[in-house]
């Protein structure tokens, strides 16, 4: 868990305003490697504890980036764009990770998404699933399903 944590929190202490949120490098970078990070691992435990982690990242890049809003407007929309990717987020924060708790948490995130027959979407496998999502979920969701299907796989 420290390997990913270390690095990141150290570099975001180190450029907190020189971002723009999902549409700058330091943000893509940031959510990039924290997602390959847990899909990387293949302990349970620390899969788990690196989505939560990887959560608290978000916060905290997004409350940067909700304070630079304040003197700056331009920075409205990645603030709102980061408060999407933490409300898909929650959709990922599971205690075990046990099968009925992934189905829960894909319905609703499915649900969230807005994506029509998630009945029909639900019963198509992980990997069928990475797939067909990215054309009917935004990014922030797919990111979210991304980190749902590392932990429930």
């Amino acid at each position: 868990m420290l390997k990913l944590i270390l690095p990141l929190v150290s570099v975001m202490m180190l450029v907190p305003s020189l971002s723009m949120a999902l549409n700058d490098s330091y943000t893509k970078n940031l959510i990039e490697k924290s997602v390959a990070s847990i899909e990387g691992s293949t302990d349970k435990r620390q899969q788990l504890a690196l989505a939560k982690e990887f959560k608290q990242l978000v916060i905290q890049r997004a409350d940067q980036i909700g304070e630079a809003s304040l003197t700056n407007k331009a920075y409205d929309t990645e603030s709102s764009e980061m408060v999407d990717l933490i409300v898909a987020l929650d959709r990922t924060t599971l205690k075990k990770a046990t099968k009925s708790e992934c189905a829960k948490a894909l319905n609703g995130l499915l649900t969230d998404a807005g994506v029509e027959n998630v009945e029909e979407t639900e019963s198509q496998s992980w990997n069928q699933l990475q797939f067909s999502l990215p054309s009917k979920v935004s990014n922030f969701e797919f990111t979210a399903f991304r980190v749902l299907k590392a932990l429930c796989e």
